[in-house]
């Protein structure tokens, strides 16, 4: 904001003295102020970059973002499968409802199915590979979750900071705070 508010007050003074006059009779001292205040705004962008990345770096971001969202999404319809049938799924296939509007993400950046595997009969596995490693922020349930570096998922409170590469996110259920469902029969 400080960089617009600069930028935009230095362009009203510069047009501000060429209405005066000032830079026809200092020709020196407009090319002066012309060239150091495209080295200044150049210089603002340039920092930018620094700052917040690159286009391509946040573009990385976003795709570990979905990919993270992608599996929050699977481990939600992995614990409902368990709810509903009394066993975790076989296959990331079986979890798929029409009812329920329940599809299988794949990766956005690949366009490859996770990586899903039963570790024993309450813990599961999620796989993805990712662009950029997490910062390593204090979990708290109180830091929002718009960075676009460190994840948490609400449902099962886990954090889901990850490294380059392919990550695996072992998950298990607790039978206590996620009970099966009543079968109901017609």
């Amino acid at each position: 904001m400080l960089a617009i508010l600069f930028i935009v007050g230095g362009a009203s003074a510069y047009y501000y003295l060429d209405i005066k006059g000032k830079w026809e009779r200092e020709i020196k001292q407009a090319n002066i102020i012309s060239w150091g205040s495209g080295i200044v705004v150049l210089g603002i962008i340039i920092g930018g970059f620094f700052i917040i990345g690159t286009p391509w770096e946040q573009r990385l971001y976003r795709f570990d973002e979905q990919k993270v969202n992608d599996l929050s999404n699977i481990q939600s319809q992995v614990v409902s499968f368990w709810q509903d049938k009394g066993r975790l799924p076989k296959t990331l296939e079986e979890t798929k409802d029409s009812i329920k509007g329940s599809m299988i993400p794949t990766d956005p950046q690949s366009g490859d199915e996770y990586t899903y595997r039963i570790i024993s009969p309450l813990t599961f596995e999620l796989c993805a590979v990712f662009n950029k490693e997490s910062k390593n922020i204090p979990k708290s349930k109180n830091i929002p979750t718009t960075s676009p570096t460190i994840y948490y998922d609400e449902f099962m409170e886990d954090s889901w900071e990850h490294g380059i590469g392919e990550v695996c996110f072992e998950k298990t259920i607790d039978p206590d705070r996620f009970k099966p469902t009543q079968q109901i029969y017609y």
